[in-house]
């Protein structure tokens, strides 16, 4: 049985995917952060759950990070698809059954660096839910 994560997370990359410029940038190379390690073609989009608070009015807030690589020997590129990321999923919703999404906020963005001829940029969103 899916988790309430593994809900979330179908549903964000089911949103990226939906989206034709982020298809256009990534096609389907959209993974999950903490999978194995696996070979992939750039540039790609990983993603996943990284901590969570309940507030007093059983709101709970979610980070998520999604991390962008490209062999582009910049982060030029990483970061028009941080820009195209944002479009998706700032101040927007998503829907999950057994969930109330109230919004997604985009908290921070940042360039991780360049390893070898592999850019990484770095972005955090906030995802405030309450179940239903």
């Amino acid at each position: 049985m899916a988790t309430d994560y593994d809900l979330i997370y179908v549903a964000l990359r089911t949103a990226l995917t939906g989206n034709a410029g982020v298809a256009a940038a990534v096609g389907t190379r959209i993974y999950n952060l903490w999978r194995p390690g696996t070979d992939s073609t750039y540039p790609r989009i990983d993603f996943g759950f990284t901590s969570e608070t309940t507030n007093e009015n059983s709101l709970k807030q979610m980070l998520w990070q999604f991390s962008i690589f490209d062999d582009d020997h910049d982060v030029l590129n990483c970061q028009a698809i941080s820009l195209l990321i944002e479009k998706v999923l700032h101040w927007n919703n998503i829907t999950v059954g057994g969930w109330n999404n109230y919004w997604i906020v985009k908290t921070a963005s940042r360039v991780v660096g360049i390893d070898g001829d592999i850019a990484h940029v770095a972005d955090d969103y906030l995802i405030t839910i309450r179940e239903s």
